[in-house]
């Protein structure tokens, strides 16, 4: 009986149901979206640390799209003379225990930064 009362409002309203043009605009924007993936990675500033030891090499702020800033990533040498970006922490003391306050979900946008940050850093 409430399937053919639905229908039945359906077909008072001369159009297509509502759950169907839902389902269309939901499938349009995300199509529109992965075509609009194009990032931008600006480095705002660098500030080279001048050290022998491992340890924290530079400090970073970048802007993705000119639209967020992430300031504190670092750029850290190990032990064995390899680099990488260390993105923004906070470290509870009572535990002892460092929390990632930023993360990069998308993996090539990840990559993007790192690789510009650390292209820059060895310039």
């Amino acid at each position: 009986m409430e399937d053919t009362f639905v229908e039945d409002i359906f077909k008072e309203m001369d159009s297509e149901p509502i759950i169907k043009k839902v389902t269309q605009t939901i499938k349009t924007k995300s199509i529109k979206k992965q075509e609009e993936k194009t990032m931008t990675v600006i480095i705002k500033k660098m500030q080279k640390i001048v050290n022998d030891k491992p340890g924290t090499k530079a400090f970073v702020d970048i802007s993705i799209n000119g639209q967020v800033s992430i300031m504190g990533l670092n750029v850290v040498e190990t032990k064995t003379g390899e680099l990488f970006v260390s993105y923004p922490e906070s470290l509870n003391v009572k535990t002892n225990v460092r929390y990632n306050i930023i993360t990069v979900d998308d993996l090539e946008l990840k990559q993007e930064i790192e690789e510009k940050i650390l292209a820059l850093y060895r310039r």
